[in-house]
């Protein structure tokens, strides 16, 4: 690697996801559905690989809740965090999925749920839970979505309600999932980390720096957060067929605990 690149290229990973449109797929020959089958049924166990890993990862009675972030935008944590909610719910344990990242919201998007209202018109006292407690077409997920947008979304994150507000969804769930806003970017999550039992960092391969990472994770060992693993997303299969080396593939991912030693080398 020359000291100008310092993206991270990791060729380990689980599977990758084919995102591909239903016209494509239906003039497809049948054995590249085939191929395309096997693909995505690869996704759905590499998902099960991730929600064992996590499962082990917080050994303790009750509930277990984890953030779900990166260091910078566009790295596909929240598509992770809606995943790894699914995955999670099928165990039929109660999952409550959190969208913390009150400047650009995603999760009610993928959802397809309002965002409002959600959790700041609940921290500014305008909703009950009640109220903003989303109900989802997977039996056992529910979804707190980001709600209005205020102008200080680090004052309450940070809040006592917010403290408060986590201590009281854990009497009711067995797993809570929070998706956030970018580390690197704003300090929001951090107060929030602090309160649950540890983060689980997403990173792109190709586009997230290695610097940029190192930053994350000097930051998380300042408030002594518990780094449970990395995803690595936009991972991309390798296929001699020209069918596959002419698709797009939006992300895909794997799991490990490589990187989160300060003594460990980089590679």
């Amino acid at each position: 690697m020359s000291n100008h690149d310092t993206q991270l290229r990791g060729e380990d990973r689980i599977a990758a996801d084919l995102k591909t449109d239903q016209s494509a797929e239906s003039n497809a020959p049948a054995k590249i559905q085939e191929q395309e089958k096997a693909l995505k049924f690869k996704v759905v166990e590499s998902y099960k690989v991730l929600r064992a890993n996590i499962m082990f990862s917080i050994i303790k009675s009750g509930c277990k809740s984890f953030v779900i972030s990166s260091s910078l935008p566009s790295e596909g944590k929240s598509t992770i965090a809606v995943n790894t909610a699914i995955a999670l719910s099928q165990t039929d344990a109660r999952v409550l999925l959190i969208d913390t990242d009150l400047r650009r919201p995603k999760i009610n998007r993928f959802l397809g749920l309002s965002n409002t209202p959600g959790l700041s018109n609940y921290l500014i006292g305008m909703n009950s839970i009640s109220e903003v407690l989303h109900k989802t077409p997977y039996p056992n997920l529910t979804v707190f979505c980001a709600g209005s947008r205020v102008p200080n979304p680090s004052e309450l994150l940070a809040s006592s309600q917010m403290e408060v507000l986590l201590d009281q969804l854990k009497q009711k769930f067995d797993y809570i999932v929070i998706d956030s806003a970018p580390l690197n970017v704003v300090s929001d999550t951090y107060p929030i980390i602090k309160k649950t039992d540890g983060v689980l960092l997403v990173v792109y391969q190709n586009r997230s720096d290695y610097r940029e990472l190192d930053r994350t994770i000097k930051s998380l060992e300042m408030v002594n957060a518990k780094i449970l693993g990395f995803v690595m997303n936009g991972v991309k299969p390798k296929k001699n067929n020209r069918y596959y080396a002419d698709k797009k593939y939006q992300y895909s991912y794997g799991y490990g605990y490589g990187y989160g030693s300060r003594g460990s080398k980089k590679k």
